[in-house]
């Protein structure tokens, strides 16, 4: 991740999961379209995996590391979280545009 702010997103939910907590994240769809599964994602300058996608959300798994070391679940539904998505993407959109013209 480049420690680039793309834009503001909100939390939506946090569910237990066995020892795992699944964050999942109301976002903008300007942003979601260079999110994939697997895919990587910095929430607040933390760089996560995605874990699941939907129409207007994204969620990850936070580990028991991470649920010591990040300060997300300190968070409130609805409170806003920095974003920045996958560099990729963004390089392949912009290949496949300069194709294109």
């Amino acid at each position: 991740m480049r420690g680039v702010v793309e834009g503001i997103a909100k939390v939506h939910s946090f569910t237990p999961e066995a020892d795992a907590i699944i964050v999942r994240i109301a976002t903008p769809a300007e942003l979601l379209r260079y999110m994939v599964v697997k895919g990587p994602v910095a929430i607040d300058g933390a760089s996560l995996t995605i874990i699941d996608k939907a129409e207007d959300t994204f969620a990850v798994s936070l580990v028991q590391y991470s649920q010591e070391h990040l300060n997300i679940l300190d968070k409130k539904p609805g409170a806003s979280v920095n974003i920045e998505t996958d560099i990729i993407a963004r390089y392949v959109e912009s290949f496949t545009n300069a194709s294109a013209d």
